[in-house]
């Protein structure tokens, strides 16, 4: 992998900073071990960066391996659970969507164990398709939504997947930054809407 340029470590600098900020808006989800399941996924992008920043120079760094797989539990759950903290819809919980997700949990699980070749094929699929088929799924919530504002947020999740799932192989740190401020406006926009719903009741 050639040597990153000033403007990659920049942004780096930058994503890392974003993905604090988001981690800051985590704080408002509930229940409480969902919270902390967001934070550990926020450290472990954190830790990508640093990864990247430290070691992409290195023949032996493997990139898609380390780097795709974390990226697969970093963005993939908060994605999923923004939109629970969203609508907030006694039909859809956090331990429901967590089930929902497990498959996809399983997959990235399995690639720990896989050969290097087969494994790099199948992280770019499973990144690609996850991240194509919830900005799907966000779309059409965001369709059949009313609340302005509720489908501006998710307007701007549909556009960081969407982006994420276009972009390909490579360091993709433009959509990842975009995405790290659509999951930092949607929590503190959930918390702000259930502020609001708890005033007027």
């Amino acid at each position: 992998m050639p040597p990153l340029a000033g403007t990659d470590l920049f942004l780096l600098g930058l994503a890392s900073g974003l993905a604090l900020l988001a981690m800051s808006s985590y704080r408002h989800a509930s229940p409480g071990w969902l919270r902390w399941l967001l934070l550990g996924c926020g450290l472990a992008l954190i830790f990508r960066y640093v990864c990247l920043a430290q070691f992409a120079t290195a023949a032996t760094f493997d990139y898609l391996g380390l780097g795709h797989r974390i990226w697969l539990v970093g963005l993939m759950l908060p994605g999923i659970f923004a939109v629970d903290q969203l609508l907030r819809d006694p039909r859809m919980s956090p331990r429901i969507l967590l089930i929902r997700s497990s498959p996809l949990l399983i997959a990235y699980a399995a690639l720990l164990i896989a050969p290097t070749e087969l494994r790099r094929l199948f992280v770019l699929l499973i990144q690609g398709t996850f991240a194509a088929g919830f900005a799907g799924w966000a779309g059409l919530i965001a369709w059949k939504v009313p609340s302005l504002p509720i489908r501006r947020t998710l307007a701007g999740l549909v556009g960081g997947y969407a982006w994420l799932a276009l972009s390909g192989a490579g360091l993709k740190l433009y959509p990842e930054i975009f995405t790290w401020l659509a999951l930092w406006y949607a929590y503190e926009t959930a918390f702000k809407l259930q502020q609001s719903s708890q005033s007027l009741s």
